[in-house]
């Protein structure tokens, strides 16, 4: 009842037994309604399936537990991401008597995975088409990367400015400019 996150029982069957209160906040439903409907009812349909082969893995006692990241829909229509990880608790003869299912939304999470990745995608297509040459280099100034604009300047192919001494690449007069720079 205290829990901090969702936690739902589950019946060998399928079946709702139980949920908190954080997981009907989080489903936007009341207890009683997300008893009836269930997880099943409230997934998103495209993932539907998600976590389906493991659940039945669980339930023929091939494994005790696993996790899956999914979509459900909010009562008000939004699209949240739950993590979702479910044991099994078994009697001492390893009877399964019923499944306790966490639910963690992870929708904050995801946003800002999302975002990571498109600022990457940006970063990376104006590196890549730049105007001028650019290079990413080790601590110890090894190049680790260079964009085609360097290649072209140096004469270089990409492959060959790989792990370059940059200094190689300087006019003789300006070999040791940085050599010292920290």
């Amino acid at each position: 009842e205290n829990a901090a996150i969702g936690i739902s029982l589950i019946a060998r069957d399928g079946r709702v037994l139980a949920v908190n209160p954080v997981l009907a906040k989080l489903a936007g439903r009341s207890e009683s309604d997300l008893i009836a409907v269930g997880g099943q009812g409230i997934t998103y349909p495209e993932d539907q399936e998600i976590g389906r082969q493991e659940l039945n893995e669980v339930i023929d006692g091939r494994r005790d537990s696993y996790q899956v990241e999914k979509r459900y829909v909010h009562r008000d229509g939004r699209v949240q991401w739950m993590r979702q990880s479910l044991s099994s608790v078994r009697d001492a003869a390893g009877k399964l008597l019923y499944l306790v299912v966490v639910a963690e939304d992870i929708a904050e999470r995801k946003r800002a995975v999302e975002e990571l990745r498109e600022s990457e995608a940006r970063f990376r297509a104006m590196y890549n088409n730049a105007a001028v040459g650019m290079a990413m280099m080790s601590l110890d100034r090894r190049i680790l990367s260079a964009n085609e604009t360097s290649a072209r300047i140096t004469g270089y192919s990409g492959e060959e400015l790989l792990n370059t001494d940059p200094t190689r690449l300087s006019h003789l007069d300006d070999g040791s400019v940085d050599k010292h720079a920290d």
